[in-house]
């Protein structure tokens, strides 16, 4: 089974890497997948864009502010 993952919605706290190490790993292996990192500060907004995650949300957002995002990077 080939499996395809468009969108992937992670922080940057993991259990054994960091968010910026398992983004640039997934985009490396699957350069189509799309990457939205949602954190509670912008500390890694910059490099997180720079290494190619598509969006970046600030926690705590609204469900409502999700579904957009996701919505503009579908059409996108």
């Amino acid at each position: 089974m080939d499996l395809h993952i468009s969108i992937i919605i992670m922080d940057h706290t993991l259990p054994f890497k960091n968010g910026l190490e398992t983004a640039i790993e997934i985009i490396r292996i699957h350069n189509e997948s799309k990457i939205i990192f949602a954190r509670a500060s912008d500390d890694i907004k910059d490099i997180s864009l720079r290494i190619g995650a598509v969006k970046f949300l600030n926690k705590p957002f609204k469900i409502r502010k999700l579904i957009e995002t996701i919505n503009h990077v579908i059409k996108n």
